[in-house]
């Protein structure tokens, strides 16, 4: 899983390694950084029906870390107009 420490081109590295089989993601890493992403693609193409769950997309970690959300901002202000 994803730790906020991380760094998150090593969590889609990652992703992408475990799809394509490979035990090491310093590669794809290194491809993703530079731009490389033809190569991906292509060797990709086949994956494209996996499905991954990365927990950092799906929890809302605000309402564990800051006690909830935020008060309603004053109704007509432009904050409100926002929150909605």
């Amino acid at each position: 899983s994803h730790s906020w420490s991380n760094i998150f081109l090593h969590l889609q590295s990652a992703i992408l390694a475990h799809a394509l089989g490979q035990t090491q993601y310093d590669g794809i890493a290194d491809m993703l950084a530079s731009g490389e992403m033809s190569h991906l693609k292509r060797d990709l193409n086949d994956m494209m029906g996996f499905t991954y769950w990365v927990c950092a997309f799906c929890v809302n970690q605000h309402t564990c870390i800051c006690s909830g959300f935020a008060p309603e901002p004053e109704l007509g202000s432009l904050e409100h107009a926002r929150w909605e």
